[in-house]
């Protein structure tokens, strides 16, 4: 499986939606999936697929699809 993959398997697992309905443009509080408790069980699905840990300052900023992949590439995981 490849990062992308990942990404949209982590999404998924998070937000409790299907991988088909993951996008670049979707965005924290823009679906009703995605919620303040949502966001934190996606946080933990993309420790665990990239085996990282997020600061607390990079969870914050990670508000979108696209800025997840952008705070991902500081822990050395390219999309």
């Amino acid at each position: 499986m490849n990062n992308t993959e990942k990404l949209h398997q982590a999404f998924a697992q998070g937000l409790s939606i299907p991988v088909n309905a993951i996008h670049t443009d979707l965005a924290y509080q823009g679906i009703t999936a995605w919620d303040s408790m949502s966001h934190l069980f996606l946080i933990a699905a993309l420790e665990e697929a990239f085996q990282i840990q997020i600061e607390t300052e990079d969870i914050l900023e990670m508000s979108s699809y696209q800025r997840i992949t952008a705070v991902l590439k500081k822990y050395d995981v390219t999309i």
